[in-house]
């Protein structure tokens, strides 16, 4: 897990154990929660195109 202090404390709650996230611009903790809020809903209704790798 790659991801700053407030997205990692989220994401463990969630049970999320394999992902990477960068912050860009705001590192206030209630606008990085928001923004990974919407990126999570955005992957779960397909909105997001994303990649998986396979070894």
């Amino acid at each position: 897990m790659v991801v700053g202090k407030t997205m990692r404390s989220y994401l463990e709650a969630l049970g999320i154990t394999d992902i990477v996230g960068k912050c860009l611009n705001s590192t206030n903790p209630i606008n990085v929660l928001n923004a990974t809020m919407k990126a999570l809903l955005q992957l779960k209704k397909g909105v997001v195109k994303y990649e998986t790798t396979s070894d």
